[in-house]
């Protein structure tokens, strides 16, 4: 997920830093999520998207079962 926001910010021209502030977080908080080293709630995603201006669009699947090496 961090790999699609980071495109859309690029997409976007914005850098890091001013998407933050313009939806105030921390610069270290948004580029985690970017990084995808911290889990991210529906609130910041919705603030991210709103920040660049675009949709949010969720896709919720299963994980796929592990498969047993017997």
């Amino acid at each position: 997920m961090g790999e699609q926001i980071r495109t859309a910010r690029l997409a976007a021209d914005v850098s890091q830093e001013a998407l933050a502030e313009k939806i105030g977080m921390t610069r270290t908080n948004y580029a985690r999520i970017e990084g995808g080293r911290t889990n991210v709630t529906l609130d910041s995603l919705l603030r991210i998207a709103d920040g660049l201006g675009v949709e949010l669009s969720i896709e919720v699947s299963r994980p796929k079962a592990k498969r047993s090496g017997r």
